[in-house]
């Protein structure tokens, strides 16, 4: 099965050029500039590269057994996020979030393996959050979904 990268589009809003991955959408500068053109084929190139990686993972593992634990996981997509969220050559803010939303995460469940990890895991994760008061003494429920979307997230990358 060939999957097509995603396409570059413009985001109205904001004049700016834009690819969307999996429902998030990553900001390349000025919409048709040659700098966002270059961008967006540098941000295809590593997502047709990690694909290229998955594929060849996927094809020598047996199908439905792994031992891949988490903090593995979260390792390979912060590398990959390190190459999408950068702006003028510096980590932006949605790759400090990520960093922050995975911390309880691995904390918790770093040595479980990916396969083993369930919907009640994810609870225990997102009531940690609560209790280590992000957002500060009250908790912002919508900082706190937004940080288990990005687990979620992980989960299907």
């Amino acid at each position: 099965m060939t999957v097509r990268p995603p396409k570059y589009q413009l985001h109205k809003a904001t004049g700016q050029a834009r690819v969307r991955f999996k429902g998030r959408d990553i900001y390349l500068g000025k919409y048709r500039s040659r700098k966002s053109e270059e961008r967006y084929r540098q941000v295809i190139a590593d997502w047709l590269k990690n694909q290229d990686r998955v594929t060849r993972q996927d094809s020598a593992r047996p199908t439905g057994t792994t031992n891949r634990v988490i903090t593995e996981l979260i390792l390979d997509y912060l590398t990959f996020a390190k190459t999408i969220y950068v702006k003028d050559g510096k980590p932006t803010g949605e790759l400090y979030g990520l960093w922050a939303a995975f911390r309880p995460l691995k904390d918790l469940y770093g040595d479980t393996r990916v396969v083993d990890f369930g919907p009640l895991d994810l609870k225990d994760v997102r009531q940690r959050m609560i209790e280590i008061h992000w957002g500060g003494p009250t908790v912002s429920a919508r900082v706190i979904n937004q940080n288990v979307d990005a687990i979620e997230f992980l989960e299907n990358a």
